[in-house]
C-alpha cells in the first residue's frame, strides 16, 4: 500500500493553516467569552457567511416556519413589515406571482421522504403524473449544495465500519489528559515535549494495546517523525491526489470542531492557559491521521485508494439536506395547483422563504425602536447630585431606568466594565486572571494583599487538611477512598440541606452590603517591572491616563457630582458551568469589582486629578467615587471603601443607598416577569427573594437569562434614552457627540463596543439558532471536561457556544447600533477603522445615525453606501 510521494510537492503545514481559519475561536472556560460563532467569515456578507456555514457545518440558515409563523400569530412579527420584505426579495418581474409566495409563506410545509409525499398527494386527491412531473421540474432546475463531507463516508463505505467513534473516544481522553488544567492529580501523559511525543512515548512504554485495533510499535514509529512528513505518507495511503489532501484535512477537523478549536487557540495563545501545554493543529493531526490509519488497516486488507473521480461524482450528487427541500417544494407547487414561470419556480424554496421571514423579523423590531428614540424629547442634564458609571451591559438597562425614576437627581453612564483598568488581578494562592478584554495583552498585574501576618492554629491547618481531601479526593484512589470513609457521608447531608433548602446554606443576604476589605495593590511600588515582565500597579501618569480616557469617551467631562458611583457587575449563579458566561465580558469573564474598586481610588487620588485637569478634566475637590458591584443574578450591591468617606459625602451615600434598595427590588420584579415559572403579580419583597433563591439554587438550570433578547446598541447622551423603557434589550454606551467633531472618541468607543457587543448578540443568535450545531445544547447533560470546556460525557465533543437555558426565550436579530452622531463622521470613522469595517460594510450589524441636534434618524445600506431617513 506503500506509495512514493515528494515532500517538497505538499506543505501540509501551510494546508492546514489554511482550514484552521474555520474553526471556532471559543477558548477556554475560565476565560468564556461571546462571540460571533461565525467570526471566520466576517469579510463575507452576512447572507453569504450564513448559507455557506449551514453548508459547512450542516446547521440551520433560519429557524423553522413554526417558529416565525408563532411570531407572526403573537404580532412580534407585523403584517406591514412582512409585506414590505415580501417586496424586497420578490423581483418586479415576479410580483404578478406576490399571492402565492405570500401564501407560501404560511402553508410551505417541510417534507423529509418521498413516501411522505406520495401519501399527502393521495390524501388531497392529488394524482401521481403532476407529482412526478413537478418533482423532475424542481430537480432539474435546483443545483446540489455544496457538500464538504465526502471522503470520509466514501472510506467508511469501503471498510463497512464507522470509524469516528473508536477513533474520537481515544483521541478526546488523550487529549483531555494532555490539557488538563488541574483535575487530575497525576497526569499520564505528560512524558513528552509536546502532544504528539507524549502519546508516542505512551504507546512505546504501554503494556497492551492502546485499543485492539492498534500496534503500539507502529503507532509509536509513526509519531516519531515530524508532522511535515507524517501527513503527506498516511495521506498518499488513503487519498490518490494531492487535491484531496486539503478537502480530506478539512472534513477530519470539523469532525470534531470544539477540540480542533479549542486546540487552535491553545497554539496561537498559550497564555489562555493556567497550566501551559504545548499542542498546535499539525501534532493533532498527525496523532489522529495515525489513529484512522491504524484503525483502516485493521478492518480493511485490502483497502483501494480513494480516486479523484470518485470524489468529484459524490460531489455533484445532491447532498442529503436537498431531498427535503426538492420534495418540499415539489409538493407545494402542485398542491397549489398553479402555473409559475420557471423564475417562480426557482425561487420557490424552504431558504428563500424563511429569509423572507427573517427580514420581516428583524425590521418589526428595528422599526419599534426607531420609534421610541424619534419620539423622545431631549433636553440635556442639568448639574446632578449623583452619578453612577455602570458596565455598558444591557442587563444593567433596567437597573439604570429604575434608578433614574427613584431620584431625579442620579444620572447614569455606560461604558466598558474595565473601567480602564487593563491588567491581570492575582491573589496570594492563584494565577494571574485576566480582568480586561480579552483582545488586550496587559503589561500590569494587581496583587491582593497577602495576610501572612495571620497565625495559623490547629483549627485552621484542620480545616486547611479538609478542603485539600475535598478537593481532590475524589481525583484520587488513596485520598478518595480515605475521604470517603472519614468525612464523605457528610457531604450527604449538606448536599441534601443544598438541594431542599439552598438559602439555609448561603451566607446572609443583604440587599446592600458594605465591604472593607483590604485594597488592592494597584500603587506601583518597583521601577522595575517582574521578571514575567508585568509591572506590578500603575504609576500616578499612567492612572491619569486611564482615568482621563475612561472619563472622556463616556461624556463625563464637566458637572460633577458629589458622589459618583462606579459599578462592576457580576453574577453569582451557583448551577452554571458557563459561570464565566454570565460575569462582565469587558473583564474576560470575570466580575468586575475589581476593576471598578480600584477605577475609584484612582479618580479620588489628588496627584491625579491634578495630571487630568491639565489634559482638561477638572473634578472638583469635593467630588468622590466609590467603587461598588452589582450582582445582576441576586440583585445584590456592594459597595467597597465606604469607611472613607467623610461626614458630608456619609449623608449623600445614605440617600443613595436608600434609592438604590428601592431600584433593587423593583428591578427584580420586572426581572421575575421574564420568568415562567413565577406569578405574575408577585411582590417586590418576593421577587427579591425569588431572584436569590435562583442564584443559590442547585437544581435552577436557568438562575439568570443573561443578555437574552439583546438586540441594540445606543452610543450617545443618556438624555436620548432618559427613562425609556427599553425592556433589557439594549446595551448603553456613553457619548458625547458635542465634544467629538472629527470622530477621534467615537472610534475608540466603537473600536471596543462593536466587536464585543457584536459579538455577544451574534452568540445568541447562533446558538438560538442550531442549539445542536452551533449551541452546546441543554446544560444539564454537561460535565466539565479537563477544566477547559463542557461536553456530553467523556467521549464527547468539546461544545461551542450557549446552553439552551441562556438562548431559548432569545430571537434571533441583528443587533441594531444607533450612533448619536453626524452621519458623515461615523462614515469617515467605520471607513478607516479596520476593527469595525467588516461588522458594518458586510452587514452583520444593522447601522443608524441619530442627529445630535433633533430626532432625525437614518439607517445606514450598505448595498449602496448611502442613508435612508427614517419617518417616525
Amino acid at each position: 500500500m506503500t506509495k512514493h510521494i515528494h515532500l517538497d510537492t505538499y506543505c501540509a503545514i501551510c494546508e492546514l493553516q489554511q482550514i484552521a481559519h474555520l474553526l471556532p475561536k471559543q477558548g477556554p472556560i475560565k476565560d468564556f467569552i461571546h462571540q460571533n460563532i461565525l467570526v471566520a467569515f466576517l469579510d463575507e456578507n452576512f447572507d453569504t457567511a450564513v448559507k455557506k456555514a449551514s453548508e459547512l457545518f450542516e446547521a440551520r440558515s433560519f429557524m423553522d416556519f413554526s417558529y416565525f409563523r408563532t411570531k407572526f400569530a403573537e404580532g412580534v412579527i407585523s403584517e406591514s413589515c412582512l409585506q414590505q420584505s415580501l417586496d424586497h426579495f420578490l423581483p418586479k418581474i415576479l410580483h404578478c406571482e406576490r399571492e402565492f409566495f405570500y401564501k407560501a409563506l404560511f402553508d410551505f410545509q417541510v417534507i423529509n421522504d418521498e413516501k411522505t409525499l406520495h401519501f399527502l398527494a393521495k390524501k388531497h386527491f392529488i394524482s401521481n403524473t403532476m407529482i412526478k412531473k413537478n418533482l423532475a421540474l424542481i430537480t432539474s432546475l435546483k443545483k446540489p449544495s455544496k457538500n464538504y463531507r465526502i471522503l470520509r463516508p466514501l472510506i467508511i463505505d469501503q471498510i463497512g465500519a464507522t470509524f469516528d467513534h473508536e477513533v474520537h473516544q481515544l483521541l478526546f481522553r488523550l487529549l483531555s489528559s494532555f490539557v488538563d488544567q488541574g483535575v487530575s492529580l497525576w497526569p499520564y501523559l505528560n512524558q513528552g515535549a509536546n502532544f504528539q511525543e507524549s502519546v508516542a512515548i505512551l504507546a512505546k512504554t504501554a503494556k497492551f494495546p492502546l485499543r485492539p485495533w492498534i500496534n503500539n510499535r507502529e503507532l509509536a514509529d509513526c509519531l516519531s517523525n515530524p508532522p511535515e512528513k507524517i501527513i503527506p505518507e498516511i495521506l498518499a495511503q488513503m487519498l490518490d491526489c494531492h487535491e484531496l489532501y486539503s478537502p480530506y484535512l478539512q472534513e477530519l477537523l470539523l469532525a470534531h470542531p470544539g477540540w480542533s478549536g479549542m486546540v487552535n487557540v491553545i497554539a496561537e495563545n498559550p497564555q489562555s492557559l493556567n497550566k501551559p501545554c504545548a499542542i498546535d493543529i499539525p501534532q493533532l493531526v498527525c496523532v489522529k491521521l495515525a489513529l484512522e490509519y491504524q484503525y483502516i488497516k485493521n478492518k480493511s486488507k485490502s483497502f483501494k485508494i480513494i480516486q479523484l473521480t470518485d470524489y468529484t461524482d459524490a460531489k455533484n450528487k445532491f447532498h442529503r439536506s436537498d431531498i427535503p427541500d426538492i420534495l418540499s417544494a415539489t409538493w407545494f407547487l402542485s398542491s397549489s395547483k398553479k402555473l409559475l414561470a420557471l423564475d417562480g419556480i426557482k425561487l420557490l424554496d424552504r431558504y428563500f422563504l424563511q429569509q423572507i421571514w427573517q427580514q420581516a423579523l428583524e425590521n418589526t423590531f428595528y422599526q419599534s425602536s426607531f420609534s421610541l428614540l424619534t419620539k423622545k424629547t431631549f433636553i440635556p442634564f442639568p448639574k446632578k447630585t449623583f452619578q453612577a458609571v455602570f458596565c455598558m451591559d444591557d442587563r444593567e438597562c433596567s437597573f439604570r431606568r429604575i434608578l433614574e425614576q427613584e431620584n431625579e437627581e442620579i444620572e447614569t453612564f455606560g461604558t466598558a466594565g474595565f473601567f480602564g483598568v487593563d491588567s491581570y488581578f492575582k491573589t496570594p494562592d492563584s494565577l494571574p486572571q485576566k480582568i480586561c478584554p480579552p483582545n488586550l495583552t496587559p503589561k500590569y498585574v494587581i496583587d491582593e494583599p497577602s495576610d501572612s501576618k495571620k497565625e495559623k492554629t490547629r483549627t485552621s491547618n484542620l480545616l486547611e487538611l479538609a478542603t485539600f481531601m475535598a478537593r481532590h479526593g475524589a481525583n484520587s484512589t488513596l485520598l478518595g477512598f480515605f475521604s470517603a470513609v472519614t468525612i464523605g457521608h457528610l457531604s450527604l447531608f449538606r448536599l441534601m440541606s443544598s438541594f431542599f433548602h439552598p438559602l439555609d446554606w448561603r451566607k446572609s443576604h443583604q440587599l446592600v452590603k458594605e465591604n472593607t476589605f483590604p485594597s488592592p495593590l494597584y500603587e506601583r511600588k518597583a521601577d522595575t517591572p517582574d521578571a514575567d515582565g508585568l509591572w506590578h500597579g500603575y504609576s500616578e501618569s499612567e492612572m491619569a491616563d486611564r482615568v482621563y480616557s475612561t472619563l472622556l469617551n463616556m461624556g463625563l467631562h464637566k458637572d460633577f457630582a458629589q458622589l459618583i458611583c462606579v459599578f462592576g457587575h457580576g453574577s453569582s449563579s451557583l448551577n452554571n458551568p458557563h459561570f464565566a458566561a454570565y460575569d462582565c465580558g469587558a473583564c474576560s469573564g470575570r466580575s468586575g469589582a475589581i476593576n471598578a474598586r480600584i477605577f475609584a481610588a484612582m479618580a479620588n487620588r489628588p496627584l491625579v486629578r491634578e495630571l487630568i485637569r491639565k489634559k482638561g478634566i477638572t473634578i472638583p475637590a469635593q467630588t468622590l467615587f466609590v467603587g461598588c458591584l452589582h450582582d445582576t443574578c441576586s440583585d445584590r450591591v456592594d459597595y467597597f471603601d465606604v469607611d472613607k468617606l467623610g461626614e458630608s459625602h456619609r449623608q449623600l451615600f445614605t440617600q443613595f443607598k436608600t434609592h438604590a434598595i428601592n431600584a433593587i427590588k423593583k428591578n427584580a420584579k420586572e426581572r421575575c416577569l421574564k420568568f415562567s415559572l413565577v406569578p405574575k403579580n408577585i411582590s417586590e419583597e418576593q421577587a427579591v427573594r425569588e431572584v436569590v433563591h435562583r442564584s443559590k439554587a442547585l437544581f435552577e438550570p436557568r438562575p439568570e437569562l443573561g443578555h437574552a433578547t439583546n438586540a441594540m446598541l445606543i452610543v450617545g447622551r443618556r438624555c436620548r434614552t432618559y427613562r425609556v423603557n427599553l425592556e433589557r434589550r439594549a446595551l448603553l454606551q456613553s457619548y458625547d457627540p458635542t465634544i467629538d467633531k472629527n470622530g477621534s472618541l467615537l472610534s475608540n468607543v466603537l473600536s471596543a463596543a462593536i466587536p464585543v457587543c457584536a459579538g455577544i448578540n451574534l452568540d445568541y443568535y447562533f446558538s438560538r439558532l442550531d442549539p445542536a450545531i452551533y449551541g452546546c445544547g441543554s446544560k444539564l447533560s454537561h460535565n466539565v471536561v479537563s477544566l477547559i470546556g463542557v461536553g456530553n460525557g467523556l467521549d464527547d465533543d468539546l461544545r461551542t457556544g450557549l446552553p439552551i437555558q441562556m438562548t431559548e426565550m432569545h430571537d434571533p436579530i441583528r443587533i441594531l447600533v444607533v450612533i448619536e452622531q453626524d452621519e458623515k463622521i461615523i462614515e469617515n470613522v467605520a471607513a478607516a477603522n479596520p476593527s469595525i469595517k467588516p461588522w458594518i460594510y458586510n452587514n452583520w450589524i444593522k447601522l443608524a445615525a441619530l442627529s445630535p441636534e433633533n430626532n432625525s434618524l437614518s439607517l445606514y445600506d450598505p448595498l449602496t453606501s448611502s442613508w435612508q431617513k427614517i419617518v417616525s
